[in-house]
């Protein structure tokens, strides 16, 4: 006969997140992270930083000390390079802890493979600065980015790139790119929630997050409310006035517990096309 066991389960105890399963990456994204917490999702070279997971009243994040006056840096390389044309935007959710002033932590180098138009050198430099403010899309404008607050940012580098080639006939491939740290007096910590590099947004491209929890579901819970669906159409979304151009949500069950800060991007040109599909959705598993 088979034998019974009985395991009793303290549900009011229960302090765990939600378990969120992975989802294809929506098809406008090359690289899609709304969600980072280790070096390793993110990034595969570094020099004078060190990365530890840090855990925020938005959950757990990325958490980049600054340990070098130079030369501090994390990389990104690909194993396919990126084509700015197809996809333009790069976003970055992040902030600076301990800072002695506002304004980006800092500069951003894109890398060319073999693929480039005349003018564009190995590495172009991109410091945010009101030369390049046309290519910066943010709800706060960068020299007001203040210690502490978290700044959901998007670069638009197939502009950038254009601007910089001398033929304006594309942009190159890019292979990799990095983020070099100013000095250490500016901020020792950067913290890093977010990375994307993307297209923007049409009503066809949606995401179906399927979430288990022994307390069950309760939804999203997201910078405009709250929806007890938890599949997203983010061009369709109607976003809050003080974010335009992201959206900040987390799973929660319905005892409260809710998993880390995720951060889309909508980067300009985003377009309802599907009037009639909800930004919110049911997801059936």
């Amino acid at each position: 006969d088979p034998i019974r066991i009985d395991i009793p389960l303290d549900l009011e105890s229960d302090t765990r997140p939600p378990t969120v399963l992975p989802s294809p990456a929506p098809t406008n994204t090359f690289w899609f992270l709304p969600q980072v917490s280790t070096y390793a999702q993110a990034f595969t070279a570094h020099n004078s930083v060190i990365s530890t997971t840090e855990k925020t009243p938005d959950g757990e994040t990325l958490d980049l000390a600054i340990t070098g006056e130079k030369s501090s840096y994390v990389q990104k390389s690909f194993a396919s390079p990126w084509d700015p044309d197809k996809f333009p935007w790069l976003a970055i959710s992040f902030r600076t802890i301990d800072a002695s002033a506002k304004g980006s932590p800092f500069i951003l180098t894109f890398h060319a493979g073999q693929r480039r138009p005349k003018g564009i050198k190995d590495s172009q430099r991109f410091e945010f600065t009101p030369e390049t403010a046309p290519y910066i899309v943010s709800a706060t404008p960068p020299d007001e980015w203040k210690p502490n607050e978290w700044q959901d940012v998007l670069v638009n580098v197939k502009e950038f790139l254009h601007a910089e080639s001398s033929d304006k006939s594309g942009t190159p491939d890019i292979t990799c790119f990095s983020i070099a740290f100013k000095k250490r007096m500016f901020a020792k910590h950067v913290q890093v929630r977010s990375l994307a590099i993307l297209a923007p947004w049409n009503s066809n491209q949606t995401m179906s997050m399927r979430a288990y929890d022994l307390n069950s579901i309760k939804g999203i819970v997201w910078n405009g409310g709250e929806t007890p669906h938890t599949g997203i159409c983010p061009a369709n979304v109607v976003r809050t006035a003080e974010l335009p151009y992201s959206i900040r949500m987390r799973v929660s069950d319905r005892r409260g517990n809710m998993t880390p800060m995720w951060t889309i991007p909508i980067p300009p040109g985003s377009t309802n096309n599907l009037p009639a599909r909800a930004g919110f959705y049911n997801v059936e598993y």
